[in-house]
């Protein structure tokens, strides 16, 4: 017998022998079964094992059977590619996929019914097919997969280069509230720019963290993202084009492109965001998380020697770099890249609404197109009326069923109604003439 198998039969061995021993103590055969599943058995080899007690059934009936050889793990391995097809089609298999290896299950299935390996009225499991294939090494992606896939492990030799942006989901506080946490990481140096917490990864929270790391260490020329939720939005793209920064999305599964920024996760994970899931000492408001993860990135992290970097820290390497920063000059005037205005129509009862949510416009612009300027930092809708841009306020429906409606507007200057003369009037006067001329005289009668 192998050794796995003998191993394996051996252990069984030991619970069956438990359950004989009680039946020859005076137990019934069903009782013994139940009192040795209630409890775990210490096998030779010091491993436990607690079977069930249909688990015992079956042991004992194949000792009795067929002694300790009958314990041994029975293959499960399949003779042959399969058992539900025939060798006909199998060999159709081999050599359609061998000749054209883009052509699908289903359309070998289609052939070999056309050619009358398989009859029209069987019926062949694609499955069954697919599997036959994988059990064979038969090429069924093509053209798929990591292997297939053009990867170059990268490293720029300067900083702000390339920036890495990715989002990292925790618990924290008491309750285990969700959390998610964007930051970005320098990809030559490993350092910490900045950090942004927020309940769901959105784009909003993103571009707040790209807002924060402009305003300290100035703008990067390139930024790479996964696909997640925050980033593929319409507004990161928009508001990158606006920066002049390159935005580059990598491909799922591209680790050599992402994995400075997951390794900081990771150790993110072990330092700090373990402590922080049913820590009621921990307040899960997303400021006061924020606060933690910038602590301990600026003089925990960034002050920690890399052996990536020869033992160098990311802050020392990055403060050393002899590329210069681009530094913003005019921070009111870089913010205004982070407005996004919009054209919406206004509803009858005066609403208008952004991205799914309704905002209640200032009174007389119901039918109307207006301008809508989205804030994406402070996340405020604004509008010009009279002037000023006026803050927009989410409807209160409720307060709206109670607040009394104010009259309309009357005008100040004095409405002014010049007559006019239809065909009715025009016909009436025709049959109906003034006794009285437009000199004031009388007309005479002929």
């Amino acid at each position: 017998m192998p050794k796995m198998l003998e191993d394996t039969s051996i252990d069984r061995y030991t619970a069956v022998a438990k359950v004989l021993a009680k039946v020859a103590g005076g137990m019934t055969l069903s009782r013994a079964i139940r009192v040795v599943s209630k409890a775990p058995v210490l096998c030779l080899n010091g491993r436990v094992i607690q079977p069930k007690v249909r688990t015992l059934q079956r042991w004992v009936a194949a000792f009795e059977n067929g002694g300790i050889e009958a314990l041994a793990k029975k293959s499960r391995r399949l003779e042959g590619p399969s058992q539900a097809l025939t060798s006909d089609f199998i060999s159709y298999l081999v050599k359609v996929k061998t000749k054209d290896p883009d052509a699908s299950i289903p359309e070998v299935i289609r052939q070999a019914r056309e050619l009358g390996i398989v009859c029209v009225d069987d019926r062949v499991s694609r499955v069954s097919a697919w599997r036959a294939a994988k059990r064979l090494n038969l090429p069924i992606f093509a053209t798929k997969g990591v292997k297939n896939q053009h990867m170059l492990r990268y490293g720029y030799p300067h900083r702000m280069l390339m920036n890495l942006g990715d989002g990292k989901h925790f618990r924290a506080g008491s309750k285990s509230r969700r959390r998610v946490v964007i930051s970005f990481i320098d990809d030559a140096t490993r350092f910490i720019l900045a950090a942004a917490v927020g309940k769901t990864e959105t784009s909003a929270l993103f571009l707040a963290c790209l807002w924060k790391s402009i305003l300290r260490w100035g703008k990067p020329d390139c930024i790479f993202l996964d696909n997640g939720s925050g980033f593929i939005a319409n507004d990161v793209a928009t508001i990158c084009a606006r920066l002049d920064i390159g935005l580059v999305f990598g491909t799922e599964g591209y680790a050599e492109g992402h994995g400075k920024i997951e390794r900081y996760h990771s150790t993110l994970i072990q330092d700090l965001l373990r402590t922080f899931r049913g820590n009621p000492e921990i307040d899960a408001d997303c400021a006061s998380l924020e606060l933690r993860i910038e602590h301990y990135n600026a003089h925990v992290y960034n002050r920690r020697a890399h052996e990536s970097l020869a033992f160098d820290t990311p802050e020392s390497r990055f403060l050393a770099d002899k590329r210069a920063l681009e530094p913003i000059d005019d921070p009111d005037r870089i913010r205004k890249y982070f407005v996004i205005t919009v054209r919406r129509k206004v509803s009858r009862d005066n609403i208008v609404k952004i991205r799914g949510l309704p905002y209640e416009m200032p009174r007389g612009y119901a039918g109307t197109v207006v301008n809508i300027d989205r804030h994406l930092l402070d996340r405020t809708v604004s509008v010009l009326h009279d002037g000023k841009m006026v803050v927009l306020s989410r409807v209160d429906t409720v307060l709206n069923a109670v607040t009394r409606r104010r009259p309309a507007r009357k005008s100040k200057e004095p409405v002014v109604y010049v007559p006019v003369r239809t065909a009715a009037t025009m016909a009436f006067e025709r049959d109906h003439q003034p006794l009285v001329g437009k000199s004031g005289d009388c007309y005479e009668e002929d």
